[in-house]
């Protein structure tokens, strides 16, 4: 594999965040599309741009810059109001700093023991007026047989899109979700 024997061929005063990049390469290959798209979203968008106006080197990252990174998120994820952002940072952090640890490019992998604290979710739910308005406006739409199907099953809407004829037995009156549609 090209990509691994560049992950051994890596001098520890790479840039951080051009590791990162580096390390994505490598997963690529190793981890589920689904995932890889969710760590290049993470790396892409967030951690290589913050460590890239840095100019940290791997050699010199430490749990302090990476605490100021999760705080700077924390600020950003609480405006935005997203729940667990910081927790997807910090595993691909932490896994990319694990590879750099095998690899002996790294001594100690900085974000070991760093996990930012995330939010117990606490769902939400429509009250059966709420519901039923939601149902009345999506009726006749595009989206109404997507609302129907959230609301009567409980369906999400990653299992609604992947719905397909063959998922429904008609017969006996069911239907199977078989699979999921994401954004990847």
């Amino acid at each position: 594999n090209t990509s691994l024997t560049k992950v051994g061929a890596i001098s520890s005063d790479i840039l951080f965040c051009d590791y990162m990049l580096t390390w994505l390469s490598y997963v690529e290959t190793e981890v589920d599309p689904v995932t890889y798209s969710g760590y290049c979203n993470c790396v892409e968008n967030n951690v290589y741009p913050y460590f890239k106006e840095t100019g940290i080197k791997l050699s010199e990252l430490e749990p302090a810059h990476l605490r100021e990174f999760s705080g700077m998120n924390e600020r950003a994820i609480q405006k935005a109001e997203k729940g667990n952002d910081g927790a997807h940072y910090h595993a691909a952090i932490h896994a990319a700093l694990e590879l750099a640890l095998e690899y002996k490019v790294v001594l100690s992998n900085a974000a070991h023991k760093q996990r930012p604290k995330t939010e117990r979710f606490i769902g939400s739910f429509y009250m059966p007026d709420e519901a039923l308005e939601c149902i009345h406006a999506a009726e006749g739409t595009r989206l109404e047989l997507a609302v129907l199907f959230g609301f009567f099953y409980g369906l999400r809407r990653s299992e609604i899109v992947g719905l397909k004829w063959q998922n429904f037995d008609f017969e006996n009156n069911l239907f199977t979700i078989a699979h999921t549609v994401t954004t990847y």
